[in-house]
């Protein structure tokens, strides 16, 4: 590894530790901030925060996203290297705050246990097994057997550790750890589980913990948990301090409504038993701040009365927090042994101020909440996902930016959401006005091959002719299945705004996996093997399954292809000699009609606003006939199988009239392509000389 003040590449680079597949989305995130605002900014990912400390502090990165844990180990190994660690602030103010996240601050732990299980006191903890989080966590184990160690209670000594190391070297980042002592206590196993405030409430909410089951015994007192790291003397890019910097363009972030205390990091240090505990103490309790008490005497009042906030209680508080503007006042009240816990955390997440106030003589309490501007803050940048419009009007977007991702059209997104790699995004590559009905139309027709089809109707054909049978459907499978692996294609490059275009996409990709099947069941109906592949018509084929632009993909497959195929399905639909073969073609040539139609309406609508566009189609038709001017065509197997079917037998007369029937068909097809052509704007010359062009294998 370099370090970076070898170089400028960057203006500073972050260390961080992987604890989750979420830290990319999250310092991807900052690395667009930075770089909108004229920072070069890069990260490096560790898996573990020992390795972390000793990047950071052989120079290799120049601020580090440290754990409480890290943050004493660099702090105590620099000073033993004669060096200064500290967490960034914002001076000159001197009381100034330390940069972390709202919910980093103010965090509690809880220690846990069963309802069932005869521990009503710390005390009773003696001799017991309690559960704790991976050793390393501060959260889950340091802090929490310093607090019984506070109250007596030695670890190893007075009772058992149960420690459930999940992904040791990432300080309980994660909560594997936590669950298991959870899990653990809920079996029986152990008596107590030490866990995080907040993953208490997750837990309750997603149903783990329950009031009926479990309760807290005690929790610790209040600390600080990540905080932004950097070491005395770095300097970045060309020579800037870096606090000056950050001073400016980070830590400005994260101001939010008025303290209720000072700022400083809660650290953790060690004592002779080598467990952890908050390092300082003379910090005032946020529940004696004036400030927050006696604001807006007449707060809104929530009453939960015995409904914890698991229990849906939280819906109610945030109904009310949304009612009231920023920086103002809500009462919440009730009765749940877990309310001021459970409260606390959810306050500290959704960034209010908490102040618990017991209720004397009662068991109830309340709490009154300063609410912050975190939700307005978040969506103050957030863009409707619609065209140009009359608000409310679901208008589509001319070119929909990639990073509206998966929401729905008319959806509000939230600023920062990451770009999808979304290749068809503008308008008029795909667009159609017609799409959502002829979505409609395609539900609405959607047929059962179960039902729809007599597949037990009685009827028997000689060898020959059966077999003419089965080799037009192993033809029909093989063209069907590039039908419906275009579609399918494009589906994954296509801008999800454009939403009814994807459906009918889709629709279509069902529809020939529809054919696909009942094409293929026909041709083992009554004999085991299917007809023959030839090379002709795969590398026909091919060059419509790598066309690489929808328009001209649904020129070639829709308008030529599946236009062409409908006058050969008819065709089938009239000559099968049998009520399987006949209904699997009508009900295979109306669901092909609607795809020839999407088609025409797509390119009729881009051709009026790009008429330039039509040359470049005509150019495919040409490119698509050089390409396969050395192929055979329409193999010999299908040409003799659609002629022995038109005619019905081996009579003289009766090939005679299917070779009409045939060259029919063929006249048909260049007929119906031309029509097509004409009604795309060419002329009826053009129209000719580029249906003569098409694919003599139809598709």
């Amino acid at each position: 590894m370099t370090s970076p003040s070898q170089g400028n590449a960057t203006d500073f680079i972050l260390g961080a530790v992987a604890y989750d597949q979420k830290v990319v989305a999250i310092w991807d995130g900052f690395q667009q901030y930075f770089r909108t605002r004229g920072w070069l900014f890069d990260y490096v990912l560790f898996s573990n925060y020992e390795h972390q400390v000793e990047a950071h502090l052989r120079g290799y990165v120049h601020v580090a996203w440290n754990s409480p844990l890290a943050w004493l180990q660099t702090e105590r190994i620099a000073g033993r290297l004669g060096r200064r660690a500290q967490a960034i602030s914002a001076p000159p103010h001197p009381r100034a705050r330390w940069c972390m996240r709202d919910s980093n601050r103010d965090l509690r732990s809880v220690i846990l246990v069963r309802l069932d299980g005869g521990i009503d006191t710390i005390a009773s903890l003696r001799g017991k097994i309690v559960a704790v989080g991976a050793r390393d966590s501060p959260q889950a184990t340091l802090i929490p057997l310093n607090h019984l160690a506070d109250h007596g209670l030695m670890p190893d000594r007075d009772f058992q550790v149960r420690a459930f190391d999940r992904l040791v070297g990432k300080h309980g980042d994660h909560i594997g750890g936590e669950r298991d002592a959870v899990r653990a206590l809920l079996r029986g196993e152990t008596d107590a589980a030490c866990i995080l405030d907040a993953n208490h409430l997750a837990f309750a909410r997603e149903g783990s913990i329950s009031p009926a089951s479990t309760r807290i015994l005690a929790q610790t007192g209040t600390y600080d948990h990540c905080n932004f790291t950097v070491l005395d003397g770095v300097q970045i890019g060309a020579g800037r301090p870096f606090l000056r910097a950050a001073i400016r363009d980070v830590v400005r972030r994260c101001r939010s409504a008025p303290a209720s205390r000072s700022r400083r990091v809660e650290g953790v240090g060690a004592r002779p038993s080598d467990w952890l505990h908050p390092a300082l103490r003379g910090r005032r309790s946020i529940r004696r701040n004036r400030h927050v008490r006696h604001q807006h005497r007449d707060a809104m009042q929530v009453d939960l009365g015995s409904l914890t906030l698991a229990e849906g209680g939280y819906l109610l508080v945030k109904r009310a927090v949304r009612r009231v503007a920023p920086g103002e006042a809500i009462v919440v009240a009730g009765e749940a042994d877990d309310l001021e816990v459970d409260l606390r955390a959810w306050c500290r997440v959704e960034g209010h101020r908490f102040d618990w106030q017991p209720v004397a003589g009662t068991a109830r309490g309340q709490a009154r909440i300063l609410t912050g501007a975190a939700e307005s803050e978040r969506w103050a940048d957030a863009r409707r996902a619609t065209g140009e419009g009359e608000a409310g009007e679901d208008t589509v977007a001319e070119h929909p930016p990639r990073s509206w991702g998966l929401a729905a059209r008319g959806a509000t997104i939230e600023a920062g959401t990451p770009e999808f790699d979304f290749h068809l995004t503008d308008k008029i590559e795909v667009w159609s006005d017609d799409a959502a009905h002829i979505y409609q139309q395609a539900v609405a027709a959607q047929w059962d091959p179960e039902t729809a089809i007599p597949w037990n109707a009685p009827f028997e054909l000689g060898a020959d002719l059966e077999g003419a049978i089965v080799q037009v459907m192993t033809y029909l499978i093989e063209n069907e299945t590039a039908a419906l692996i275009v579609p399918s294609r494009f589906i994954a490059q296509l801008h999800p705004h454009f939403r009814e275009v994807m459906q009918v996409l889709a629709i279509q990709a069902a529809d020939e996996a529809r054919h696909i099947e009942v094409f293929t069941r026909r041709a083992r109906l009554k004999r085991n093997e299917l007809g023959r592949s030839t090379i002709g018509g795969q590398v026909s084929l091919k060059t419509l399954v790598e066309e690489p632009e929808f328009s001209i993909a649904s020129f070639l497959l829709s308008v030529l292809g599946e236009g062409t195929f409908l006058s050969l399905l008819w065709f089938i639909e009239r000559y099968a000699p049998d009520p399987v073969t006949a209904t699997v073609a009508r009900l295979a040539a109306q669901d092909e009609a609607r795809h020839v139609a999407f088609g025409l309406a797509h390119l009729s609508q881009h051709l009026r606003r790009e008429p330039g566009f039509r040359p470049r189609l005509a150019d495919a038709v040409r490119r698509r006939h050089d390409a396969l001017r050395h192929t055979a065509g329409l193999n010999d197997e299908v040409f003799d199988a659609l002629l022995l079917m038109a005619a019905g037998s081996w009579e003289h007369d009766a090939l005679r009239q299917g070779s009409r029937r045939l060259r029919q068909l063929i006249q048909d097809m260049d007929d119906g392509r031309r029509k097509r052509l004409v009604r795309l704007g060419f002329p009826e010359a053009e129209a000719a000389a580029l249906s003569a062009l098409h694919t003599r294998n139809f598709m």
